[in-house]
């Protein structure tokens, strides 16, 4: 019954229950809230520094786990590439224009405006601390390029008004007269804690869950009034655990199938766009059981987005993702948004909300307590923002994402 980011922390007590000599961990925070991460982050130090635990960590995020580390190794094919100091490996990276986008959003600042060379690599600062110290005492000024918010028309497509839930009868409300309206064209980020309701909002939006009390409706209409058949067409749902979506032996059977319960003409050519649209062409033979998590999160929203639905709902749709397959999965949606599509994510990546979204939200307390344009809903939140805007604040209070910021 525990969240995603509950489970995660509940694994690593369990874990270190057995006093162990070394700490494998893959992918340890990819579920957990910008809190939770510090927290978590923070006990891992304590269990390295205090109880000489040998750690090693699968992670594509680095912004928090590589102020910590001793050592940095890169894989590319199956083989480590590099093995050694953490300067080397991000000199390693920094080599490798195709590769940049794993270098954390510090360093990423100062090596993409040529403020540190890559010959003087050791010098990078890795934490948001150092990053501020280094420009306030080279008094390097910085500016900052907004990227064009997209514009929607207005058209409410869905409502939630004074949406109470709890899952028993006797339970605290998880969610409490809670009040949502999205615009056709609208992207909206939802963030907050583990825990808070965010996933079981996205149930309620589809109709998997009923809400106690209020109303929800699409289109005018409400929820439990649609046919399913013709509700699921409408709004495609990508759950937070991507297997969930999965029936056959492969991924090119899994897109075909899909393809002929929706009635497409020509499945197979369906399938073969899907793939080529989400870069999945070398997995199309793999059973989606045995493919990572990440490439579980495309495989699912494939099936998901074959529908042609008018609204998506995504929950933690970058788990697991690398920076690149991140960054690829947000120009997508950014297209179909451009083509109409409206989308509602839960979310704990903050730079990838900040990055695409066009609305963001505070789910607390079992209500939307903010919602505002990323700009302006970031440079309000403490905990809740980007590691460049907690840098740059004092300067340029607005900055929230490395490509914006310019020497």
């Amino acid at each position: 019954d525990l969240s995603g980011g509950q489970k995660q922390l509940v694994n690593l007590a369990s874990v270190l229950i057995l006093q162990p000599d070394l700490l494998l961990l893959d992918e340890p925070t990819a579920q957990l809230d910008p809190i939770a991460t510090k927290e978590f982050i923070s006990l891992l130090q304590r269990v390295h520094d205090e109880l000489g635990i040998t750690v090693i960590i699968s992670e594509h995020q680095l912004d928090d786990i590589l102020p910590l580390s001793n050592q940095l190794w890169l894989m590319d094919g199956g083989e480590i590439t590099y093995q050694g100091p953490v300067a080397g490996g991000l000199a390693a990276i920094w080599a490798q224009p195709a590769l940049r986008e794993f270098v954390p959003d510090v360093p990423h600042v100062f090596l993409q405006n040529e403020l540190i060379a890559p010959a003087d690599i050791a010098a990078l600062p890795l934490t948001v601390v150092s990053g501020k110290q280094l420009i306030e005492r080279q008094q390097w000024q910085l500016t900052h390029a907004k990227r064009k918010i997209a514009t929607n028309d207005q058209v409410t497509i869905l409502q939630a008004k004074h949406v109470s839930f709890q899952y028993e009868k006797n339970d605290p409300y998880v969610l409490d007269q809670l009040n949502l309206e999205v615009h056709t064209g609208d992207w909206l980020a939802i963030v907050g804690k583990n825990g808070t309701g965010k996933s079981t909002l996205l149930k309620l939006l589809i109709g998997l869950l009923q809400p106690r009390h209020g109303a929800i409706k699409l289109q005018g209409k409400k929820i439990g009034k649609w046919a399913q058949a013709e509700l699921f067409k409408t709004v495609g749902y990508l759950s937070q655990t991507p297997s969930d979506h999965f029936s056959y032996d492969s991924v090119r059977q899994e897109f075909i199938e899909r393809a002929r319960q929706l009635k497409r003409v020509t499945p197979e050519q369906v399938a073969e766009e899907m793939l080529a649209k989400l870069g999945l062409q070398t997995l199309a033979e793999r059973n989606p059981q045995d493919a990572s998590g990440g490439e579980q999160q495309l495989i699912a929203l494939g099936i998901v987005l074959l529908a042609q639905p008018q609204l998506l709902l995504l929950d933690e749709p970058t788990k697991g993702l690398d920076p690149i397959r991140k960054r690829a999965l947000g120009e997508l949606l950014t297209r179909l948004q451009a083509e109409g599509l409206t989308l509602i994510m839960a979310s704990h990546d903050m730079a990838f909300s900040a990055r695409f979204a066009s609305q963001c939200a505070l789910l607390f307390d079992g209500t939307i307590v903010s919602e505002e344009e990323p700009y302006a809903f970031f440079a309000h939140n403490f905990f809740y923002t980007t590691t460049i805007n907690r840098m740059l604040r004092s300067q340029l209070p607005e900055a929230l994402n490395w490509e914006e910021v310019h020497a």
